[in-house]
């Protein structure tokens, strides 16, 4: 509502000059201001025809317990789960209810379903979803729905008008959607030094926008003053949970429509990958290294026998030429990289000791989650384990004096979930036996019993209530 009001007195303060010079100071224009905004009322009742909420339900741990009697007299711990609610936006790019929305929005749930305009809901199944760009296509049975037009975000310049659409807090009963209106703050903002290391997702190409954007509005769409969807709104930076007048949005550009498309026809999405890991030079970095100002990433680590390696990439080079676009930043690397046909060879032009030199590497396949394939992995405890490797000590920055299991996935539900362990942690000890290796691993939770203590490498330590089934 600030923004509105702010964006009004903005206007009605341009108008108000122009009447001034036209007319003498007595005049104000309440007649234009009226007008632009009956335009600005007229345009959001249009554009919410295909705006949808998204409800997405979830099978969660709870923080309680039951305890129940065994065949054989003994007490035994049952953790209890229960279905929890989240909410999100999408809008329709197909009159037969095709659905986009964001990935995050429909993560992890069992049950998907669409609140359109009118009020009515439908059961969506889902077509596909991409984490890495955080977008999910879902379908419900209709016909002749509104589609919303895409625009090209690529046009898109700082100070243009925004429009956001979306079920802001879950508050949509009956399809009334909140519209606020804002501008384009910024373009090519990066989120991703904000994300958790093991994070998939990549937010480093983003619309910033000063249209409020609150929980609940994560995959509805930002639109132009024309009425096209320019991005599809995805995060806030807040320190209080709730807007504070900073917005994200995935930009509508070509990479994104080609992700769209993919994922309607039930692709899945794949990313081209070097098997570097790239950070913003600093001054001291680039002179060590004789690099160009303002333009390049520096390779803070090299993946064991990835392309990147084999290609002659160390440590410190800093990548300013790839295949023969300059590199703005380590983000645009990685969005050109992940760009790139899998097993394509591509020309690097890179700085080292004061000397430009070129290589030739061969991309490779970014692996889902961002975990490369691990040998010897297994699952227990409702999660997926495996032995360290130099790979994944690399892509997670463990120290080569941690030994024990890496977690690759938690699933759903399961106690492991219920714990609060997380994909990434490293599992040292359990039960104070030191894990040293897949054996060890074995032999303690065979001593375990039904509640196990587990210590993590970051210090942590949490406790597993196990079933016989999973001991």
């Amino acid at each position: 509502m600030r923004t509105t009001a702010v964006l009004a007195l903005l206007i009605f303060a341009a108008l108000a000059l122009i009447s001034v010079g036209r007319a003498g100071p007595d005049s104000l224009p309440l007649a234009d201001l009226e007008a632009v905004e009956a335009t600005l009322q007229e345009v959001a009742e249009r554009l919410k025809t295909s705006v949808v909420a998204v409800r997405a339900m979830r099978v969660v741990g709870s923080d309680s317990a039951e305890e129940s009697g065994g065949a054989d007299g003994e007490a035994s711990v049952r953790r209890l789960t229960r279905r929890e609610p989240s909410f999100g936006s999408g809008m329709i790019i197909s009159p037969e209810g095709v659905i986009l929305t964001n990935e995050h929005v429909i993560q992890q749930a069992d049950e998907v379903t669409v609140l359109l305009h009118d009020g009515l809901e439908r059961p969506a199944r889902l077509f596909g979803a991409d984490a890495r760009s955080d977008l999910a296509v879902l379908k419900i049975d209709a016909h002749n729905l509104t589609p919303v037009r895409f625009g090209d975000a690529e046009k898109i310049r700082p100070g243009q008008f925004a429009i956001a659409i979306g079920d802001a807090f879950g508050l949509s009963t009956r399809g009334q959607l909140s519209v606020t209106v804002g501008n384009i703050s910024a373009v090519g903002r990066s989120l991703s030094r904000q994300l958790d290391p093991s994070e998939t997702r990549f937010y480093g190409n983003l619309l910033q926008t000063s249209a409020v954007i609150n929980p609940g509005n994560s995959g509805g769409p930002l639109f132009d003053i024309h009425g096209r969807v320019i991005g599809i709104n995805t995060a806030i930076s807040t320190r209080s949970g709730a807007n504070e007048g900073v917005g994200f949005a995935v930009p509508i550009d070509w990479r994104t429509l080609g992700i769209i498309e993919r994922l309607r026809r039930g692709e899945t999405i794949e990313y081209g990958f070097l098997g570097v890991l790239v950070k913003r030079p600093t001054f001291q970095e680039r002179r060590a290294a004789g690099a160009p100002d303002r333009i390049g990433a520096v390779v803070k680590g090299v993946e064991p026998n990835g392309g990147a390696e084999q290609a002659g990439i160390k440590p410190e080079d800093i990548i300013c030429e790839y295949d023969g676009q300059e590199v703005r930043d380590d983000d645009h690397l990685v969005l050109m990289v992940g760009a790139t046909p899998i097993g394509t060879r591509v020309r690097l032009r890179y700085y080292r000791n004061h000397t430009a030199l070129e290589t030739t590497a061969v991309t490779t396949r970014r692996e889902i989650g961002g975990l490369a394939h691990s040998e010897g992995a297994f699952d227990w405890a409702g999660m997926i384990l495996a032995p360290l490797t130099p790979a994944t000590r690399w892509r997670h920055g463990i120290d080569p004096q941690v030994t024990g299991m890496l977690i690759l996935r938690v699933e759903h539900v399961g106690p492991a979930r219920d714990s609060g362990l997380k994909a990434a942690q490293v599992i040292c000890r359990i039960n104070d036996v030191q894990i040293q290796s897949v054996a060890d691993f074995h032999r303690a939770i065979r001593v375990g019993g039904d509640q196990v203590s587990v210590s993590l490498d970051d210090g942590g330590t949490t406790r597993l209530y196990l079933s016989a089934a999973v001991r």
